[in-house]
């Protein structure tokens, strides 16, 4: 799990050096205030009538404040994900 939270009022991007490691690390955020959680080979269970379906792969979720103030949720892949259905059945696309 990684986590990046930001307070700037402006777009942030650096570049830090670290021990072992050939490529500097870039650290590209945009302006805050700004949440971003990352999870590696996360397992979702979602349960719809009674039809239970797992959801695996690698997810971000980030929470950021628009131009007008208002704040926004994005979820999304960072990976395809693989989903596996109760029963050996996958419902119809």
């Amino acid at each position: 799990m990684a986590i990046a939270i930001s307070t700037a009022t402006v777009p942030i991007s650096a570049e830090f050096d670290l021990p072992g490691q050939d490529d500097p690390y870039v650290l590209s955020l945009p302006a805050g205030p700004f949440v971003r959680v990352s999870v590696t080979g996360a397992t979702l269970t979602v349960d719809v009538a009674g039809v239970e379906a797992e959801i695996t792969g690698d997810f971000v979720f980030e929470q950021i404040t628009r131009a007008n103030n208002t704040k926004a949720v994005r979820i999304g892949p960072r990976t395809s994900p693989r989903r596996s259905w109760e029963r050996g059945r996958s419902p119809r696309a």
